[in-house]
């Protein structure tokens, strides 16, 4: 296993970024009875996908590793699989931080945007 340098980068923010606001956004419109639209829901898949695309080829040039084979349908359809496993295999026990962080930032946001959706309504 190679170490993987971990540095703070603008798409590494973006990966955190794009899933969190789009589910604090949801999680706002929740609060104050709307219904999230389909493309928000597509934006959200789409974004994602993208976001997290871009990170893992800036990572794997950085790993040395082996390149990645399929960047498309498979990132799109199973990034939520397959980016702890990438994260487990580059860096390790240390990798597991960063996965537990995610889900609890992820849900975070969505209960951030649940009670600022009430406050508003209230």
């Amino acid at each position: 296993m190679t170490e993987t340098p971990q540095k703070f980068t603008a798409v590494g923010l973006l990966c955190w970024a794009v899933p969190l606001t789009l589910n604090f956004a949801a999680g706002l419109m929740s609060a104050v009875g709307a219904d999230t639209s389909l493309a928000l829901n597509l934006l959200g898949y789409i974004a994602t996908g993208w976001a997290f695309g871009i990170w893992l080829k800036r990572d794997n040039r950085m790993s040395e590793l082996r390149g990645v084979m399929d960047l498309g349908y498979l990132l799109y359809v199973a990034w939520a699989l397959f980016l702890p496993y990438y994260l487990l295999k580059t860096r390790g026990v240390k990798a597991s931080f960063i996965i537990v962080g995610f889900v609890v930032a992820y849900i975070c946001a969505a209960f951030a945007g649940l009670l600022v959706g009430t406050l508003l309504v209230v």
